[in-house]
Parts: C-alpha cells; structure tokens; sequence
C-alpha cells in the first residue's frame, strides 16, 4: 500500500468515528420541585412546564424541547411531552424515544414546524433521557437531479446537516463526472508518442481520483510503449549523425588541401613585405631616438621644476599646520578651564533636597537636569583638499566623505508629570548645545518627548517617544591644505522600550536609586534633497523609512545626578551635499555614541 492510499484510509476511519452517530441524547438537567398536600410531598403542575436539558449538539437543525406536567396515575406521576422543531429548509423524518406509545415513534415534520408525538407519556423517572435518532432528509426533484442526493437519504450522521449532506453529494457526483470525463478522453487517444504521452498523464491522475479501479497495469503498458518509441527514435538518430560524420570529414578534407595551397602563396608574400617593413622600422628607430632624447631632457628639466615647487608648498603647510595646533592645544586648554570652573558651579549642592519635596509615594513631579554631556559621531564632510601625484603635479581632489566629531556639551532638560510607586509619567524637553576642544566642530540639538511606565515598585517597564532636531558643523581648520566644510542639518524621531529598577540605598535616605536599561530605534525623518543620508548595508530599501538600533543605560540618583549612556553601534552618515560633492565612501556607515553626567533637582507636590 502506497503512502497516498495510506493517508485516505487514515482520513477515512477518522471521519467513520466522528461522523459514524446517527442518534444523540437529551438529559434532562433541573426539575421543578415538590409541593406539601395534605403532609405529602407531591408535583403539582397542571400545566406542562418546558424543562432544562443537554446533549442535543448533533443536529443544529433541529429545536428539541422537553415538557412536563403532572399525571393523574399516582405510580407514574410524570407526564413528559418532547416536541421538535425543523429549522431546515426541508422535510425531516424524526424520532424519539418518547413518542409513540412512550417507546419510540418517528414522524416527517415538514420546514419550519413543530411536532409533540400527539400528547405525553406517564413515568416514573424525573430526570428521563431522551433518544433522538432515524434523522432523514426529504429532497424534492430538482434537488435530485442537480446534487445527486436521494429522495429520502439514510440516518444523517452527527454534525450532518440537510445543506452540508447535499454538498458532500454535489462533490460525490462531480467527481463521478470527472472521471467519466476523463476515461472518455482516454478512450479517444491514439498510439502516437504526444497521445501516449497525454494517455500517461490522464491514467496518473485516475489512480488518484478513481480509487475503485486498478490502473497499474495500463500505465504500466503505456509507458513501456513510449519506451519502445523512444528506443526507435534514438536508433535513427544515431544513424542521422554517423551520416553526419562521413560528410564532415569529407568536406573538411577538401578544406584541408585548399587552405595549404592558400598558405604557400600568403607566405611567400609576407616574406617581401617583412624585408620592406624592416627597412623602414631601422629608419623610423633612428628618428624616435633623436626625438626621445630630446624630449627625456625636456622631462628631467620640468620635473625639476616640479619639485621644487612641491618642497616648497609643503614647506609652507608644514609650517601652518604647526601654528594651528598651537592655537588648538591653546584653545583646548583655556576651554578645559572654563567648563571646569563652570562645573563647580553646576554641581555644587547636588544631593540637597527640600524634606517637603521628596517622594513620598505619589505626586506631581517637577524636575530640571543640566550639566555636561558628549557627543562622537561622525558627518558627511564636503572636502577640497590640494594634493600632489606621482609626477609632482598639484591637483585639487574634491569629494564626500566623512568626518568625525567629538564634542562637549551643556544640557538643560525639564521634565513635568505624576509618578506613583506603580507607575508614571512625565513629558521632557532638551536643549544641547556643544563645539570641540580645538574648536573644528559645533553641535546644537533639541528634542521634545514624553515616558511612560509601570510596574511592581523595584522594577517597572517603560515606552518613551521623542521628536526633534540636530545639527551640527565641521570646518577642519587644523589641516591647512582642507579648504572643505561639513554640515548635517536633520530631524528624527526615537522609540525607546526598556526596564528600571528602582531602590533605597539604605532605610535612612530619601533619595532613590534607579537603573534603566533599553532599546532604541531611530528614524531620520528630515526630507531636504540636499540632505545626504548613508544608505546602510543592511537598510530596507523597498522604499520604508530605515529605523536604526541602539542601547541605553541610565543611573539616576534622586536629587543628585543621572549619569547616561546611549550607543548606536551602526548609524547612518548624514550631511548636506554641496553641488559639485559625490559620494565616495562606502555603506557600513558610523557609530552615535552620546555620554553625560547631569545634575538633577527632583521636586515632588503631595496633596497634604
């Protein structure tokens, strides 16, 4: 048995134990209780009372109630009526255990209408169960015709219904017809190699569909058919290219011959025209030697020239180069004593807290970070430099390229919102400005966002959504020779999703500590055609925005300070493209890298 076979037979004995019920129960559930006459406990219903039941969940077509009332016969108190009700849009043969004379009965209740075994049956037994069994299904002509169904069926099965019983005929008789169909056109087919062919095919697909026939032994004999003409074919075809083979080397015989008879009188010719040429070639020699001579002093003369004129402009950048670090490291110095100075002024006091504004487990919060913080990335740079190549030629070299930076800067971020233990929020806002010690590259940036988190009290989940603006400049002025200039003006927005954990440092203090730790994703949502954004290697360019990814790391302490960390290990170079600019870097692109230490003053309003 084939594996196909195998498959129906498992579909087959799994549909017989699920559609194989052609009957199903109904229980009664609850019963009306007994009234007290004359000291004795009797059912009082002088009207039949519908009851609860279950169990009827084979056949969704059908409506089957269950009545009682009380009976005259003292040893069968108990009189049940069952009625049914045919929702279908055909006639059903039905019957229960219960109609009749109480022991059975069936009746044809016609679409839409209710049938109750004319009148009830006197037990013993309140919580009888019913029987609900021989299900059959009117179908009138045209129905017949159109599905194949009988006029009666058999006892549906459970879960059958009059309108899936039809459809399951409606594929039984299309199937039939298919594979009428298809011997019909079997029986048409020739003993040609394309109707063998189309005959194979259509006997494949009847063993599949017809699985009362065996059809082996005709596939097997037409395919030993198409093997003998395939056997015949090939014969004659061996025979063709052997013909083939005796008129090839015939004519490449005679081709043999004439070209060597060709060959005898080329050569002879080229024998005359080589003494010629090499007369001429010993004349033209002489010639190119005066000239070459002349033009080699020529050369040596200029190249001369040339280096010394290169000497000379290195000299000079050499020179300049100097000055401008001096003036740097000058720059650097004075500017490391100023953000000193002012870094004594900007955290001193920190961990001072008002004992009326600490938290005390909820409140509108108010807070201001400001301090230092630094940025290193790296922006597109349109360069104009001066160079020299191998002949000491000077040449301007413009490009693209990428330049990085490292700034400082000075942060101001207010925050306003609500925090209880559980959860919170607030909405922020930044301003950052910074330039490079040595003064060759400038920053400024500003954002608007809003967080929100929750959770236990020590640890709480978080999603904050931020929008904003950076742009930053370089110029270069350390290498004398780069004239060029950079720019990146852009937006983005950010989506950061992560956990903080929060604690005391011990049970004496107000402040609390908290560490968070998230995921960023970035978009550069700028649309300025002169605004270069580096296409990545690994962006999706089925025309989306690309989201760039990266991680942060925060330690607040309340009142204090908040020492941060974000890093984008791949982030796109971006920059302003000057006209004449193109694009010679490639598409790993750089990395966003910003550190700060901030001072924080934490305040918290408690309705007293």
């Amino acid at each position: 048995m084939n594996l196909k076979k195998l498959l129906l037979l498992t579909i087959l004995i799994t549909s017989l134990q699920i559609y194989g019920q052609t009957s199903t129960n109904v229980k009664v559930t609850h019963f009306p209780g007994n009234t007290l006459v004359d000291g004795v406990s009797t059912f009082v219903a002088p009207k039949y009372i519908r009851l609860s039941t279950n169990g009827q969940n084979c056949f969704n077509f059908l409506d089957v109630q269950v009545y009682v009332r009380a009976s005259s016969d003292k040893q069968k108190p108990y009189k049940f009526k069952v009625e049914v009700t045919n929702n279908s849009n055909y006639d059903v043969n039905v019957a229960t255990s219960m109609w009749g004379l109480g022991n059975g009965g069936s009746h044809t209740i016609r679409s839409g209408a209710t049938y109750d075994g004319l009148g009830g049956n006197n037990y013993t037994e309140k919580y009888p169960t019913i029987r609900v069994y021989q299900i059959q299904v009117e179908y009138n002509q045209s129905d017949q015709e159109r599905y194949g169904v009988p006029s009666i069926t058999n006892d549906l099965s459970c879960g059958q219904t009059p309108e899936s019983y039809k459809n399951q005929k409606l594929v039984e008789k299309e199937k039939e017809d298919e594979i009428a169909i298809l011997r019909n056109e079997l029986n048409a087919l020739g003993n040609s190699e394309e109707d063998l062919n189309e005959k194979l095919s259509i006997l494949k697909k009847l063993e599949n569909k017809d699985l009362n026939r065996n059809y082996q032994n005709q596939i097997s004999n037409t395919e030993q058919a198409l093997k003998r003409l395939n056997e015949e074919k090939e014969k004659k075809r061996k025979e063709e290219e052997e013909k083939k083979k005796v008129e090839k080397a015939k004519k490449e015989k005679e081709k043999k011959e004439k070209d060597e008879a060709t060959k005898v009188a080329v050569e002879k010719d080229e024998v005359e025209k080589k003494q010629a040429t090499i007369n001429e070639e010993r004349e033209a020699q002489e010639r190119k030697a005066q000239q070459e001579k002349a033009a080699e002093e020529e050369k040596q003369r200029k190249a001369a020239e040339r280096k010394q004129a290169r000497r000379e402009y290195e000299d000079r950048v050499a020179s300049q180069n100097k000055q401008n670090m001096a003036v740097a490291s000058s720059a650097a110095a004075s500017s490391a004593t100023v953000l000193y100075m002012l870094a004594g002024v900007v955290y001193q006091g920190s961990g001072r807290a008002n004992p009326d504004r600490i938290f005390k487990g909820e409140g509108l919060y108010f807070g201001l970070d400001f301090g230092y913080s630094s940025t290193i990335t790296s922006i597109g740079f349109n360069s104009s430099t001066t160079t020299f190549d191998s002949s000491d030629n000077a040449r301007t070299k413009e490009e693209f390229t990428d330049y990085g930076i490292v700034n400082i800067n000075f942060d101001v971020n207010p925050k306003f919102g609500y925090e209880t233990g559980h959860y919170g929020g607030y909405g922020y806002g930044t301003l950052r400005a910074g330039f490079s010690p040595f003064f060759d590259s400038f920053g400024l940036s500003y954002d608007l966002g809003a967080r929100a988190y929750g959770g236990l009290k020590w640890v709480k989940g978080y999603v904050d959504y931020q929008i904003g603006n950076r742009s930053y400049s370089a110029n270069a002025w350390l290498d004398s020779e780069e004239l060029g200039s950079g720019k990146a003006n852009y937006n983005f927005n950010r989506l950061s999703l992560g956990t903080q954990f929060s604690w005391y440092g011990n049970s004496r203090t107000a402040a609390r500590n908290h560490i968070t730790i998230g995921v960023m994703f970035d978009k550069i949502t700028s649309d300025d055609d002169n605004l270069f954004v580096q296409q990545l290697e690994d962006d999706n360019i089925s025309g989306d925005t690309p989201s760039y990814t990266g991680y942060s790391f925060e330690w607040k302490h309340d009142h204090h300070g908040i020492l941060s960390i974000e890093y984008f290990p791949t982030y796109p170079i971006v920059g302003n493209i000057d006209g004449t600019s193109r694009n010679d870097f490639g598409n790993d692109g750089s990395t966003f890298i910003q550190l700060g230490y901030t001072r924080t003053v934490d305040s918290w309003f408690t309705k007293k």
